[in-house]
């Protein structure tokens, strides 16, 4: 096992054990509010970064994302107008700039009905503008999914379904919906859970207007039983070819296990996806539930969510990555798998997704001492953790003082990155939304690829430091060859650091890594990189 551990200093260190087959990512919990931490917030967005819209209610809490035509921004959750009345669907518009669009549904709250609860967890954005919002309705006697359908200005859309809303109780009992996504041909897929004796997944489709699409599954809805007990699905995503991923988890005789399941088009199990269309994942025979999964660039699929190791009190984020057959792709981390633990905090992880380069951004919460912190990591698109990234490839921050975590994670066109949540302040519950600058940014028309090495003049070790630009690729390149060599004086190739395909960002490498280097005389030698036909040459002092 490879692990990436934090010391109190933000010393990276390398250690490596090899008889367990997991990459652990150990970060040890300090106080992010430092120089470099600072430089990730977008100052100009809300207030220093932070937008806290004041809807009229006590406790509201947001949960979903999405970016309109315009870059305006749709927010949406829960809401609690006083201690007595049912929830309501929050749901708002915020400008570029973070501030609250007043014009768009002014209240910041919406119900189909006096005294009716709901609750939304996600949302998406039509070709046509409308805005879709997915999550629960209490329907007098049990919970059901509800999918709305808002135009571009806030107001609701009688003609989806023709009310505005679409309502599914399956079976008479509690059901959920989590998440929804939307098909190329524009046609609404949605997934939660129904209950039947137990929690079984739960898949529906809707035609564009609104109405159940009964070519899909039985008469538009697939349900889905896994496990002996309870059955969640969490996150769904539509493939361009029209099949369905579907993340969520399952118990199967005394163990929550990672599941993933594929659809057809039509609703059916993919028989070419593990040959039952269904992956479970039991990493230790314990507690491993998924909350979100991302498509990269490759057709791979990576599932988010955490994990309790056995022997320990804490729980630690669980990253698994999938190749398109549905086997466990094991050049992933250490052998298909990633563990990332805060300083034995207990850590979450509710959402993933990808950008544009295929690298991971994971949103969640670190509990620490009773109190729930907001925590962002980015990793490289194999799993290891992407240094160049805010801390050492840590956002963990303390905004508000006491329970705030990261709900969903939205990357914008030009690449700053949305976070959105709620927090408490033990009294009361308030929504919030983060931007942080383009992470890119700081690399982008800087050809300065070979940085240092440090230390140096050194006499065992040195660490070179080198940056992978992000505009020197060819159209829509998103790995490039890096090669990095070192040679003595004389010309001689001492040793190849690096000879692979990487994605942009800042990299570390040790020389000499080989099980010669104590061999190694004093000298100067040099250090070469090579970046898609871009050069440097570096000197450096070796001293026995």
């Amino acid at each position: 096992m490879l692990i990436y551990h934090f010391n109190t200093e933000n010393k990276l260190l390398l250690i490596n054990l090899k008889k367990i087959i997991c990459l652990t990512i150990l970060l040890l919990t300090y106080n992010v509010k430092s120089t470099l931490a600072q430089e990730i917030i977008d100052n100009n967005f809300g207030n220093n970064g932070i937008e806290i819209p004041q809807l009229k209610a006590i406790n509201y809490g947001f949960w979903s994302l999405s970016l309109q035509r315009d870059h305006k921004i749709i927010v949406t959750g829960w809401a609690y107008t006083d201690e007595e009345s049912p929830s309501d669907i929050s749901l708002i518009r915020l400008l570029e700039n973070g501030e609250w669009d007043s014009s768009f549904n002014a209240t910041g709250l919406f119900s189909i009905g006096n005294g009716t609860w709901e609750d939304a967890y996600s949302s998406a954005i039509q070709s046509d503008g409308k805005i879709l919002i997915a999550g629960r309705y209490f329907n007098g006697s049990s919970w059901d999914f509800i999918i709305v359908r808002f135009n571009e200005d806030g107001s609701l859309d009688s003609s989806f379904n023709n009310r505005g809303y679409f309502t599914k109780d399956f079976f008479g009992k509690d059901d959920r919906c989590f998440s929804i996504d939307i098909q190329s041909d524009g046609k609404i897929v949605a997934c939660g859970f129904a209950e039947f004796f137990n929690w079984d997944l739960a898949v529906i489709r809707l035609n564009i207007d609104g109405a159940i699409d009964s070519t899909f599954g039985n008469n538009g809805s697939k349900i889905i039983n896994i496990g002996s007990y309870n059955d969640v699905a969490f996150s769904i995503k539509t493939q361009h070819d029209g099949k369905i991923i579907v993340c969520g988890w399952t118990y199967i005789f005394g163990s929550w296990d990672f599941a993933i399941v594929r659809l057809n088009s039509d609703g059916s199990l993919d028989k070419t996806f593990a040959s039952s269309g269904i992956v479970t994942t039991d990493y230790h025979h314990l507690y491993n539930t998924a909350h979100s999964v991302t498509i990269q660039s490759n057709g791979k699929y990576i599932a988010a969510g955490y994990t309790y190791k056995p022997g320990f009190s804490d729980s630690d984020i669980m990253l698994v990555r999938y190749n398109n057959d549905g086997s466990i792709d094991r050049t992933f981390g250490i052998e298909g798998i990633v563990l990332i633990d805060n300083n034995e905090a207990d850590d979450f992880a509710w959402v993933i997704k990808s950008d544009s380069y295929d690298k991971l951004l994971v949103g969640g919460i670190v509990t620490d001492k009773g109190n729930k912190n907001l925590f962002l990591t980015r990793l490289n698109s194999n799993g290891f953790i992407d240094i160049s990234f805010g801390n050492k490839g840590v956002f963990l921050y303390k905004f508000f003082g006491y329970d705030e975590e990261v709900r969903d994670i939205l990357i914008q066109p030009d690449g700053k990155i949305l976070l959105t949540g709620y927090y408490s302040d033990r009294k009361v519950i308030k929504g919030f939304v983060i931007r942080l600058e383009n992470p890119y940014a700081y690399f982008r028309n800087n050809y300065n690829i070979l940085l240092n090495n440090f230390p140096n003049p050194f006499n065992t070790q040195t660490r070179i430091a080198y940056v992978v630009p992000p505009d020197i690729g060819q159209g829509n390149q998103i790995y490039l060859s890096v090669k990095i060599k070192v040679y003595d004086l004389l010309g001689k190739e001492i040793e190849t650091l690096i000879d692979s395909f990487q994605e942009p960002g800042y990299y570390e490498i040790v020389f000499p890594s080989g099980k010669n280097s104590e061999f190694l005389s004093s000298g100067i030698y040099f250090c070469r990189i090579d970046i898609n036909g871009i050069s440097k040459t570096h000197k450096m002092l070796l001293v026995r």
